[in-house]
């Protein structure tokens, strides 16, 4: 497993992280949509502070949570 600031700890895949690439943390696209705090619950305890999830498995995760979600209030 890497531990690149720039690859998803999940998937492997480019994060897209802004402040892995040196931008402003408001600029990056977890701040638009998405809980950070919530995703970076998903990314293993040894990556955390390191590597951040990627948008792609962010959807994943948050599409599985609502569905989740959904089941119990049902």
């Amino acid at each position: 497993m890497t531990t690149s600031p720039t690859t998803c700890p999940i998937c492997q895949r480019d994060n897209h992280c802004s402040v892995a690439k040196g931008e402003a943390a408001d600029a990056c696209w977890c701040h638009h949509g998405f809980e950070s705090a919530s995703l970076m619950a998903h990314v293993p305890e040894k990556l955390k502070g390191q590597s951040c999830i990627c948008p792609a498995c962010a959807q994943a995760r948050t599409a599985a949570l609502k569905t989740v979600v959904s089941l119990l209030k049902s």
